[in-house]
């Protein structure tokens, strides 16, 4: 089986159209900032609260705009969660560290078939929150601890839609908000667990791309998803 792609394991043709090409900055953004939630909490697999957290902390996308329109926060959103799923503090960080559960992938699957139903080439954030909407695991009961109905929801979501587009904010820099800092720190704590090679391979594909190492980590995680979910549907 051919290794996903990732910084230290590129495309081999990197003009060839991916799954991963098809997902909006936004949406990206969102899954790499689940991916941190699930490193944040130390848990080994990426379930539905994670991805709900995900569209809570890029509040540029549609997604974002709706449920935050709605009054909720990320600290609020993290609460609720914590509530069934809290940290576990098992000390270790691997890269790559989470897989998805089973419901994330058909969330995934689900955004994409929105996408195309709808004749979008693009899948963004709202697509990701009307699939998660579907799910009845841990995102669903984080949202009805937050009385927070799928019509409201919804009826947000449309509202935030017919809004003008809004560039995604860089999450992994310096100057990331405090709230969501800690999530996006974790992501890049990882790459300090790669071998001095990888890093050092990282580091020269950063500069031949004239990009920073906080881009490629955020491209590395929704390639990771993304390959995954493709791979579990063949």
């Amino acid at each position: 089986m051919t290794a996903p792609a990732s910084p230290i394991n590129p495309p081999t043709d990197p003009t060839a159209p991916t799954p991963f090409d098809r997902f909006t900055a936004h949406a990206r953004a969102a899954l790499s900032f689940a991916h941190g939630e699930a490193t944040r909490l130390e848990h080994t697999r990426i379930g539905t609260a994670h991805l709900l957290l995900g569209l809570v902390g890029e509040p540029d996308g549609a997604a974002g705009r709706a449920l935050r329109g709605l009054g909720l926060t990320l600290a609020a959103a993290r609460a609720s969660v914590e509530t069934d799923a809290p940290a576990v503090h098992l000390g270790t960080i691997t890269l790559p560290a989470r897989t998805l559960d089973a419901h994330t992938k058909g969330t995934l699957r689900r955004a994409v078939d929105d996408a195309e139903a709808e004749g979008s080439t693009f899948v963004g954030t709202a697509h990701l929150l009307r699939a998660l909407l579907q799910a009845d695991d841990g995102a669903a009961l984080a949202l009805r601890r937050l009385d927070l109905s799928t019509e409201r929801i919804m009826t947000a979501l449309a509202h935030a839609e017919a809004e003008p587009s809004v560039a995604p904010t860089d999450r992994l820099t310096d100057e990331a908000p405090a709230e969501t800092k800690d999530a996006t720190d974790a992501n890049l704590r990882l790459v300090l667990t790669l071998p001095a090679a990888d890093l050092t391979r990282l580091l020269a594909l950063a500069r031949e791309r004239d990009v920073t190492v906080s881009d490629l980590v955020r491209e590395a995680v929704a390639r990771v998803w993304l390959s995954e979910t493709t791979e579990g549907n063949r």
